[in-house]
């Protein structure tokens, strides 16, 4: 519920950004950066299963179960909000929810599902959860991999989220489907720490959107740490990472879902976010849900991956463009330009080529999306939306 500041001001019930946590340590206005070129801490990786985990974990697993065998399936969720707990109010914030669901979106992953899938095997999560993976159309054996983990994780069941490709609709397909009263949202590929649950639905009960560190680990097992606040878009707006987001599903409603209808952009972590933010909902950081994402070293699939993150900030630049966003932008773009032709040279080295190729990526994307989204018409504002800026005065959310 919204409370009233010494001034007679309506404050929001959320936490807010005040601009005293900094910026984005790299100018690059990209949807993922390259964590390990923000942090040098080697550290190690292993399995996170063990039999004495397994043994720790069986009782929440039971629990899990037994509450999910009590609690209907609900129709396919749409944008509307449904008559569901009032996550938007502190009281009911401050209380973790009675049941979380994790999605996972996936589309062919047979090959490194089973990264994730053992990870979560391991948390530490006491209360009940449910998994469940929504298919983006795979056409290998992701659903026969996928079902034969059953029962080792709570509730796990697979998903149609074949009807649109992309991660945003397929996140949205696993959010229809999901029993919980939050979703938490990890990629296939990558490896939930055992207190990735945990972390999660505890900074959950303190944000309406919620996001933890994500590390990056090389094929020597050597994980490089990670950032110790969230990324900023358009150096304003706070974002998780896709493969590290946690939100209330009313919330959820409310903002409307991932984006769905231009899923090639891979901006839909960033536009969630900018989306919440007009409407008064202010993403916050889960320090103590740590993922760790596996490191592409090959330059053809580094390529792929920033182009595409260069073309998903172009999108959102050309959708928010009436908010004032590509001077500030563009300001960053200047200082990225320079710092590619001052480490030109460092191409020689393995290490510094694929740096170099990952910010020329990120430029190619920009082009690339500058030509796609030319005619792309701006986002609707909603009334009393709150200014795309740091200083902004914070806004009360939608009830």
């Amino acid at each position: 519920m919204a409370g009233v500041d010494e001034a007679g001001r309506q404050t929001s019930p959320y936490p807010v950004d005040d601009g005293s946590s900094g910026r984005l340590i790299t100018p690059l206005e990209l949807q993922q950066v390259d964590i390990a070129d923000l942090a040098g801490v080697p550290g190690t990786f292993g399995s996170h299963r063990s039999d004495a985990t397994s043994a720790r974990t069986r009782p929440a697993l039971d629990q899990s179960n037994r509450l999910l065998d009590r609690t209907p399936a609900r129709p396919g969720r749409t944008a509307a909000v449904r008559p569901r707990r009032a996550a938007c109010e502190p009281a009911s914030m401050s209380d973790p929810p009675a049941l979380v669901s994790v999605v996972i979106p996936v589309r062919n992953g047979a090959a490194v599902i089973h990264r994730q899938l053992d990870a979560l095997t391991g948390q530490t999560y006491p209360g009940a959860w449910e998994v469940v993976v929504a298919d983006n159309g795979s056409t290998d054996d992701t659903v026969a991999v996928v079902e034969g983990w059953a029962d080792r994780l709570p509730g796990l069941r697979v998903v149609d989220a074949g009807s649109r490709p992309g991660v945003g609709p397929a996140r949205n397909a696993g959010t229809a489907a999901a029993r919980g009263e939050a979703v938490l949202y990890c990629d296939a590929d990558d490896a939930c720490d055992p207190g990735w649950v945990s972390g999660m639905v505890d900074a959950l009960t303190r944000y309406p959107i919620v996001g933890g560190p994500c590390a990056v680990e090389d094929p020597d097992g050597t994980v490089y740490d990670a950032p110790t606040r969230l990324h900023e878009t358009f150096g304003v707006v706070p974002f998780p990472i896709g493969g590290n987001f946690g939100v209330w599903v009313d919330v959820f409603d409310r903002v409307g879902g991932f984006e769905a209808d231009h899923p090639e952009a891979k901006a839909e972590d960033a536009e969630f976010c900018i989306r919440a933010w007009e409407l008064g909902y202010v993403a916050g950081f889960a320090p103590d849900a740590r993922v760790v994402k596996a490191r592409r070293l090959d330059l053809r699939s580094t390529y792929h991956q920033w182009r595409g993150y260069g073309v998903g900030t172009m999108f959102n630049m050309r959708r928010y463009r009436d908010r004032g966003v590509p001077r500030r932008v563009l300001k960053r773009e200047v200082r990225i330009l320079g710092w590619m032709v001052v480490h030109l040279p460092r191409i020689v080295h393995a290490d510094g080529r694929h740096r170099w190729v990952r910010w020329a990526s990120g430029k190619v994307g920009w082009i690339e999306g500058l030509v796609r989204f030319r005619r792309l018409p701006p986002a609707p504002r909603p009334p009393g939306a709150r200014p795309l800026r740091s200083d902004a005065e914070p806004v009360i959310p939608p009830a």
